[in-house]
């Protein structure tokens, strides 16, 4: 199946329904990618001849929303879909234009999620996690606003094609780290 995508209300809720809100998975990472580049030229320019490397670096400049981000959330999950789907599935979600991200977020890897839904906000959408009761003792209020975004896209995996994707480094060799030989 090719990426769901989420860019309204009616897809946000066909979405939910569809991955059961995310009920007994949980997050196993989060990423928060700032939507600010280096460049020597706009985008609609050529790209100039610099007569050297020190001409070049005194042409960058930073490029970007100041205050746009991309978040993407690995959620592992294994009951959605049951019994047409495996176990061991992993959901990548790519939130777009993300903004208003709490500073509470990385409290949440790993717990068990109760529902994970997205609600209209003016013309964005909000992600709101609600964590299993039973888990969250020391969190004085479980249903939490994580952030706002203008677009999502979540693609179904598994675990192991995820853990040979994030086994590699940059270079596409096996990282050392995570080697089993």
């Amino acid at each position: 199946m090719g990426p769901l995508v989420i860019t309204s209300e009616q897809e946000a809720k066909r979405v939910s329904e569809y991955f059961g809100a995310f009920h007994d998975g949980f997050i196993k990472t989060a990423r928060v990618t700032s939507g600010i580049t280096f460049r020597t030229h706009n985008s609609w320019e050529d790209r100039p001849a610099f007569s050297g490397p020190e001409e070049e670096l005194n042409a960058i400049f930073m490029w970007g929303e100041e205050y746009s981000y991309r978040v993407e959330l690995v959620i592992h999950h294994f009951n959605y879909n049951w019994p047409r789907e495996p176990f061991n599935r992993a959901i990548v979600a790519q939130f777009h234009d993300a903004k208003d991200i709490s500073d509470r977020l990385p409290e949440f890897i790993g717990r068990p999620i109760y529902d994970l839904t997205f609600l209209p906000e003016s013309d964005r959408l909000t992600a709101q996690l609600t964590l299993c009761e039973r888990f969250v003792n020391d969190i004085d209020n479980p249903k939490r606003r994580l952030f706002t975004f203008a677009k999502a896209q979540l693609q179904e995996t598994t675990w192991a094609q995820l853990n040979v994707s994030q086994s590699q480094d940059a270079t596409g060799e096996p990282d050392e780290r995570t080697r089993t030989d």
